[in-house]
C-alpha cells in the first residue's frame, strides 16, 4: 500500500549549522529508498519541507520509518499528515452506458 507523508521543516535548522545532521538524514533517507520503504520524495513549494510518497503495510510502520529520521529525531522535521492512498478507480465511470447513471 502506499503513503504520502506530508512533512514541514522547521525556521530553526540552518543547513550550514548542522552539516553532520543533515548528512545523517540523507544517508538514511537513501537506506529508505534503496529499501523499497521511500518511493519519491519531492521538496514543497508553498513552504519548507517535502511530500513523501512511501510503501508500507500500515500507518504504525510508516510512522516508525519516520519518527527515526534524524531531523524529526531532533525536533527539526514535523510529519504533519501520513495519508494512504490506492489507485484511482473513478475512470470506470467514464466506461458505463449513461443509462446507468
Amino acid at each position: 500500500m502506499q503513503f504520502f507523508a506530508i512533512a514541514e521543516l522547521s525556521d530553526r535548522i540552518k543547513y550550514d549549522e548542522n552539516p553532520s545532521l543533515v548528512h545523517e538524514e540523507v544517508r538514511y533517507a537513501w537506506e529508505l529508498h534503496k529499501s523499497g520503504f521511500l518511493r519519491a520524495i519531492n521538496h514543497r513549494l508553498d513552504r519548507r519541507g517535502a511530500v513523501l510518497t512511501l510503501e508500507s503495510d500500515s500507518v504504525d510502520h510508516v510512522r516508525e520509518k519516520l519518527d527515526v529520521l534524524p531531523l524529526v529525531r531532533e525536533g527539526f522535521l514535523d510529519i504533519v499528515s501520513i495519508i494512504p492512498v490506492g489507485p484511482y478507480t473513478s475512470y470506470e465511470r467514464l466506461f458505463r452506458p449513461e443509462s446507468e447513471d
